[in-house]
């Protein structure tokens, strides 16, 4: 599948769906624009003017569903608005870091209700001149409450590693893995996403090797290894390609989300054509 949340492209390989989200775009504007550039489905934003969780009335949420069913479109899945947000679940801050974790709660209830498979969150940072392991046990004890308030669901909670500017605390797939077998976290999965890794100068191929060990997810952008350009695929030094093999021979069945950067803006659609052309080409 091929998606975009703001101005971010997912796609899901070989015969999955593909969705671009527009920043300027309503809730029910996403998977008609998905439609109509030949996506076949869209992961949703939970930022406004997508679906904020403050918005999601039960008849928003039904125009949302009635859409998307309309169109034979499936919601890959849904990702709260968190980078460079008043969201930090690994704030020392007891009260900055409940409401952090109370903002999550409130949007995987709202994805819940969407019928997303699944909500990626981010690790957070820790607070400058403080200790680095106060933020990692802050993390810690949110992640363990938002993954006790999605028990129950079919939801899947997957974790985002980033690079060292955007969190300091888990960075690479393998700080993932050690959190979640070191804490116990069961149920907690994965959200890939190779742009990171490619800057985290990550081995690529290793790092496909994990979804029959717990839920994954991926995302796809190009950059050339020195910042998070969210790309489009092929239009950076990515070995994409070789990636995606990876990724296909590891028995990956779900989706991969195309995240593109706001450098679109402008003219949206044609990197969202040149997103699936190249992601269909391989």
């Amino acid at each position: 599948m091929k998606s975009l949340k703001r101005n971010y492209f997912k796609a899901e390989y070989e015969n999955q769906y593909v969705y671009l989200c527009i920043l300027q775009i309503s809730a029910r504007g996403v998977p008609e624009e998905a439609e109509k550039l030949g996506y076949d489905g869209a992961e949703i934003w939970g930022g406004r003017p997508h679906a904020y969780f403050e918005d999601m009335t039960s008849s928003r949420i039904g125009d949302i569903r009635s859409t998307l069913d309309g169109l034979g479109l499936a919601i890959s899945g849904f990702i709260p608005a968190q980078f460079r947000y008043p969201v930090n679940i690994a704030s020392t801050d007891r009260y900055i870091r409940e409401k952090s974790v109370d903002y999550i709660k409130r949007n995987i209830d709202a994805a819940a209700a969407l019928g997303s498979p699944l909500v990626s969150v981010c690790p957070g940072y820790g607070t400058y001149g403080e200790p680095l392991k106060n933020a990692e046990t802050a993390m810690i004890k949110s992640l363990k409450k938002i993954l006790a308030h999605a028990r129950g669901s079919s939801l899947k909670i997957l974790i985002e590693p980033a690079h060292p500017m955007e969190t300091d605390l888990v960075v690479t797939v393998s700080d993932a893995i050690n959190l979640i077998e070191s804490e116990g976290l069961a149920g907690l999965g994965l959200c890939i996403d190779v742009g990171h890794a490619f800057i985290n100068k990550e081995n690529l191929t290793e790092i496909t090797r994990y979804g029959g060990r717990y839920p994954v997810h991926y995302h796809i952008d190009d950059n050339f290894g020195a910042g998070d350009d969210h790309l489009v695929p092929g239009e950076g030094k990515i070995p994409l390609r070789e990636f995606l093999a990876s990724v296909k021979e590891s028995g990956y069945q779900g989706f991969l989300t195309a995240e593109l950067g706001f450098n679109y803006t402008t003219d949206p659609d044609s990197a969202s054509r040149r997103t699936i052309n190249y992601l269909k080409g391989i």
